[in-house]
């Protein structure tokens, strides 16, 4: 029974200290799978080690996660402060998750006051670095990371923005009475401005309006006039048709009688004898005017007498004519059948006492004058071109008054080249005598109606514009672009080169208003 006994006692001993080591085994193994747990030590095998610099890392601690982009993807390590006061946050990053050196690497925190460094990958991944693993022997290596303000920075910041706006308010209140003054100077000027505009265009409305009053009262009468001249004429022709009839068929045989002559005189002209008659006549003619200048000048040479003298100097000009005539003669000749026989020279000038040319004493005196230079064929007046006359210069004259009674008429003249052109330009005075100004202007013909010119008018840049559609037309001229002046007229042709014209000569200039009314001449 004892041994039993004892044999019982022994085998639960056993039992017992079984159950204990499979207890304390099992803690362990529990044990050690938490410390796996908490220490991760299987992340960090499966991760790579980065760096991040810091000059403040706030509460950033050990074993805080590492967020990319809101995701965990790895752990903070270590944090060490370096040697000048700079921090060193070292982490772990799981393997595959790159981490690029452009990241914005931030400390954030959340309101139950826990901490995590934030990675924000840059925009343009495709143009960025990645972050080699490992830790830097130098920390100026790792990138720099930032610690998001706090709401002292805040404060402080916002103090210092209130402290300028304070400074601005100040300078805003110091500079707005002078800003309302200035303004209230600009309204005043503009309304002045406006009111002054206001009163020139009802003016110049007012001016116009009598304008075109007194210009249709012009036409009404031009047109009266010119229905009464047409009836006029038209009876005129009636009562003296059978006149006119006669006058035609004298003018048709006059027509016919011309152009007889002028065949004989062809005929004559063709006649190689007759046309050396005349070239030699024409040479006489020549020789004697010469002789009879130098004549002439040896007498004004011989008196003293003024009227003597006057009446040599009508003389020695009119054989100058008469020398140029025969020039003129013997250019054409000579142009239609070849060179001129030579003329004989003329007769030395004698002095006084002399023995003309013939007699026994027949030496020239040593003091007579040498005899003048044969003078030039004149050129002629205009160009013959295909038996046209081309007419290059055209003057027009403009008499003209104006509510300056006591001044009396004004005039201007221009001078028109190549009017017949539809490109020309005109020079030009006004107000002879005057006040004188001075026109340059480029004119353009548009048509047989419209001229349009432009240049310096009345010594200032302006322009002008003429349109005459039948024998009743407008002209206006604008210039001085600094007082702009608008002249206005309205003109009646009376005939080809004669018109009326009225009209206003500043519209746009002072309050007086100054009608002006005249004739034009173009010759």
């Amino acid at each position: 029974m004892g041994l039993s006994r004892c044999s019982q006692r022994g085998a639960s001993l056993v039992a017992q200290n079984i159950r204990v080591g499979i207890f304390t085994v099992l803690a362990l193994v529990a044990a050690f799978l938490v410390w796996i747990y908490i220490s991760d030590i299987g992340a960090r095998a499966r991760g790579y080690p980065i760096a991040v610099h810091f000059k403040d890392v706030g509460a950033l601690q050990e074993g805080a996660s590492v967020v990319v982009s809101g995701v965990a993807v790895g752990d903070v390590t270590k944090i060490r402060l370096l040697p000048d006061q700079t921090v060193l946050a070292e982490a772990v990053v799981n393997k595959g998750t790159p981490i690029y050196r452009q990241s914005t690497f931030t400390v954030e925190s959340t309101l139950t006051g826990q901490s995590s460094l934030s990675i924000k990958p840059p925009v343009d991944i495709a143009h960025a670095t990645e972050l080699e693993p490992g830790i830097p022997s130098d920390p100026n290596d790792a990138p720099w990371g930032v610690l998001p303000p706090t709401i002292t920075d805040l404060v402080s910041e916002s103090q210092a923005q209130l402290k300028s706006l304070e400074k601005t308010i100040a300078l805003v209140n110091v500079e707005m009475p002078r800003i309302a003054r200035r303004l209230d100077s600009v309204a005043s000027h503009t309304d002045h401005l406006i009111t002054k505009a206001d009163a020139n265009f009802t003016a110049f409305s007012s001016s116009l309006n009598t304008t075109v009053a007194q210009l249709n009262h012009v036409i009404k009468l031009s047109g009266n006039n010119i229905i009464g001249l047409t009836g006029n004429l038209n009876s005129l022709v009636a009562d003296n048709s059978q006149r006119v009839q006669q006058l035609v068929d004298a003018l048709s045989d006059t027509a016919k009688n011309l152009n007889t002559t002028m065949a004989n005189f062809a005929a004559l002209t063709g006649d190689p004898t007759i046309k050396q008659s005349l070239v030699t006549t024409a040479v006489n003619f020549k020789d004697a005017s010469e002789r009879l200048k130098i004549a002439a000048t040896d007498l004004q040479l011989l008196t003293s007498d003024p009227n003597v003298q006057a009446e040599l100097r009508g003389t020695i000009t009119n054989l100058n004519d008469v020398t140029a005539k025969a020039n003129d003669i013997l250019g054409n000749f000579s142009s239609a059948q070849g060179p001129l026989p030579s003329a004989a020279p003329p007769a030395p000038t004698m002095a006084p006492g002399a023995a003309p040319s013939g007699s026994s004493n027949n030496t020239p005196s040593n003091n007579a004058p040498n005899p003048p230079p044969q003078p030039q064929p004149r050129q002629p007046s205009h160009l013959r071109t295909t038996g046209l006359t081309l007419q290059l210069v055209e003057p027009s004259v403009r008499l003209y008054w104006d509510n300056k009674i006591n001044t009396g008429p004004s005039s201007d003249l221009d001078l028109t080249f190549l009017p017949r052109a539809t490109n020309n330009f005109s020079v030009g005075a006004n107000s002879l005598g005057s006040n004188t100004t001075y026109n340059l202007l480029f004119n353009h013909r548009v048509g047989h109606e419209l001229t349009l010119s432009g240049g310096i008018y009345h010594s200032n840049l302006g322009v002008k514009a003429v349109y005459f559609p039948t024998f009743i037309g407008l002209d206006a001229r604008i210039y001085n672009s600094k007082n702009p002046t608008l002249e206005l007229y309205g003109d009646v042709k009376l005939a080809k080169q004669v018109m009326l014209f009225y009209g206003e000569k500043n519209v746009f200039g002072p309050g007086t208003l100054t009608p002006t009314f005249g004739v034009q001449g173009n010759f």
